[in-house]
Formats: C-alpha cells, sequence, structure tokens
C-alpha cells in the first residue's frame, strides 16, 4: 500500500508539473524567437498581437494567454506558443481572404476555406487586399442564402473562381438573389444571366461557364451592341441587343 500511494503522488507530482510548463515558461536563455504559419500579419504584428514583452530577459510566458490574444484576430483561427530549446516559436494559422463579399450594407471577405470575415472597410488596404478589390466581387440579396448552407457557398465560391478563369478580372460583380438567380455585371456594362444556382444542377452550370468565355466574345464582336446575355442552357444563350 505505500509503494503504491508513493507512486500515486509521483504520478500527481509529475502531472502538475507537465501543467505548469504548458501554462508559462521562462525565456531565460532564450536566443531565437520564430514566427511561422503568418500570411497576411508580420512576424512584429503577430508578437505584438501575443503581448511578447519588448524586454524579454528572464521573464515568463504563458502560452494560453497568448494562445487566446492571438486567436481574438478575426483572420487568425488558430494559434500556439512553445519553447524548443533556445528558440520560442509562434504558430499561426490564418484565413486567407479570396473575394469581396457585400450583404446590404455589410461587406466581407469570403475566405479560401469558406469562413466569412468582416471587411475593415478602414484598414484593409495594401496587400493583398488591393489585389482581391480587382477580382469579382459577390453580391448577396440576404445572408440567408449561405447561412447554414455550406454546399450554397461552396458553389458560390465555386462560380467566382471559374470566373476569374474564364473572364479574368472582366467581371464586376457576381449578384445572387434569394430565388439563386445569378446574374453578372460585366465592367463594360453587359449584363450576363446565369440562371438559378443548385448544387444537384452543378454540372449544368460548369458547362455554362466553360462556354463563358467564347459567348461574351461573339456578343462583342456582334454588328449590333449586345446589353445583355441570358443563359437558357449550355448550348442556348439568348444576345439581347441595345434596341431591342
Amino acid at each position: 500500500m505505500v509503494i503504491a500511494l508513493a507512486g500515486f503522488a509521483a504520478l500527481t507530482v509529475l502531472t502538475v508539473l507537465h501543467v505548469m510548463r504548458l501554462r508559462s515558461f521562462s525565456l531565460e536563455g532564450v536566443q531565437r524567437v520564430t514566427v511561422v504559419g503568418n500570411h497576411l500579419l508580420s512576424a512584429r504584428e503577430v508578437l505584438e498581437l501575443a503581448g511578447f514583452p519588448e524586454n524579454p530577459r528572464d521573464q515568463s510566458l504563458r502560452p494560453s494567454a497568448m494562445r487566446a490574444a492571438l486567436i481574438k484576430h478575426r483572420f487568425v483561427s488558430n494559434a500556439s506558443v512553445r519553447r524548443q530549446g533556445k528558440t520560442v516559436v509562434f504558430r499561426t494559422t490564418e484565413l486567407r481572404p479570396y473575394f469581396r463579399m457585400v450583404v446590404g450594407g455589410n461587406k466581407y471577405w469570403l475566405c479560401r476555406d469558406g469562413e466569412i470575415v468582416p471587411m475593415d472597410v478602414q484598414n484593409d488596404f495594401g496587400m493583398p487586399f488591393d489585389e482581391l478589390r480587382k477580382l469579382v466581387s459577390i453580391r448577396l440579396a440576404g445572408m440567408q442564402l449561405v447561412k447554414d448552407d455550406p454546399a450554397m457557398l461552396a458553389l458560390i465560391a465555386y462560380t467566382a473562381i471559374r470566373l476569374e478563369d474564364v473572364l479574368p478580372r472582366q467581371v464586376e460583380e457576381m449578384r445572387v438573389d434569394l430565388r439563386r438567380s445569378c446574374q453578372l455585371i460585366l465592367r463594360d456594362g453587359m449584363t450576363v444571366k446565369l440562371g438559378t444556382l443548385e448544387y444537384d444542377r452543378a454540372k449544368d452550370l460548369a458547362d455554362k461557364l466553360s462556354v463563358l468565355g467564347k459567348t461574351v466574345r461573339a456578343a462583342r464582336n456582334s454588328d449590333r451592341p449586345v446589353r445583355e446575355i441570358e443563359f437558357r442552357d449550355a448550348t442556348h444563350a439568348v444576345l439581347i441587343t441595345a434596341e431591342a
């Protein structure tokens, strides 16, 4: 019984020491601080967000508190802080904004992993935001189109990606109304009605997008100015002229 109790006490001490190491560690002897996984945020911004001390000599860090501070940032989905020998490693996982999305008076970034992040209209400038503004902007009639519907959100994102493939930087806006009807506004003023976005008819959408570039070029080369293209299906598109 004494041996068992001694073993239990030793195990308890080791567990407590392990938890304490997770909660904090000393900076004594640290020679390097490394930041990995960051894209939008600079290494300096990561350290500032985490609250890394300006004069870190002989201080202690609390990894859990620093992680909590980092994941408060709208583009940081996960983070960790660890000491590995003489190096402290800050590792972040960031969301990657891809397309602008407008819903009513609210603006967002649609990220590559499907996350929707509110836009900071005062500060989201410079790289990569300025380049993203040159791509198609997604305008939804209501957030209910994609709320709790990841399949529809994925279909909308897929459509935007394909638009940049077939008509790079030529589409100003992709509009989706509450009936999921999709309309494109080209930068030259022409509109394109793609039809209803339905994930059980994804092939029909893919077929339309595959001929979209050729159809738009034909409309631009028409003898009479075309103001609108309406797709009935992938093989039948109606060109509506300005005089119509």
